[in-house]
């Protein structure tokens, strides 16, 4: 953030309006993967969620977002659904998740822990996008930040930039109440 901030005049660059219009990629397989976690209920999350609330960026898998309590469920219905482990996914925070393939395909299912993951997984029921329930911005945000990783501070960054004074308000409302150790991140993230 200190970078962008020292290098990037704000507001510069390519046309946000523009850039929103792009079209945003869906992958015939996603419904099929989706579906191979059975009666588990689950949301959209990750770079396919991301691309719903900012200028789209390339993904190869798709993260599916369970109650961590129901994840060795969600992990056993893939299994049977005919896909292969390849491993857990290194997450902090008290996510927890791990990969599958098939057919030279990814699906992550991720496990979202305590009140948060039951308010997310409650919210995302209703946020209903290309026919996938999918985590709501507010919650995807805690969900990156709990992450951490590069790739998803610059979407956090591509989000928030994206998003309306209204949104802005139900995120900092879910960051105070799930992360409030990461508030003055947020604000920079919104700058």
């Amino acid at each position: 953030i200190s970078i962008v901030a020292r290098r990037q005049t704000p507001g510069s660059g390519s046309l946000l309006s523009e850039q929103m219009r792009s079209r945003r990629e869906r992958m015939d397989w996603w419904a099929e993967a989706l579906a191979s976690l059975g009666g588990v209920r689950h949301a959209v999350a990750g770079a396919v969620a991301a691309n719903t609330y900012m200028p789209p960026r390339q993904t190869a898998d798709i993260d599916a977002a369970v109650r961590l309590p129901d994840l060795p469920g969600a992990e056993e219905a893939v299994r049977q659904a005919g896909w292969t482990s390849q491993g857990t996914l290194r997450l902090g925070g008290g996510l927890r998740g791990s990969a599958w393939g098939r057919a030279g395909r990814e699906l992550d299912p991720l496990g979202l822990p305590g009140r948060w993951g039951e308010e997310a997984m409650t919210a995302a029921q209703r946020n209903v996008v290309d026919g996938r329930p999918t985590l709501t911005l507010e919650h995807l945000v805690v969900a990156k930040l709990i992450s951490g990783r590069a790739v998803d501070v610059a979407d956090l960054s591509r989000m928030l930039g994206a998003a309306s004074a209204e949104a802005l308000v139900a995120v900092r409302g879910a960051v105070t109440r799930h992360l409030p150790d990461a508030r003055d991140d947020l604000e920079q993230l919104i700058v």
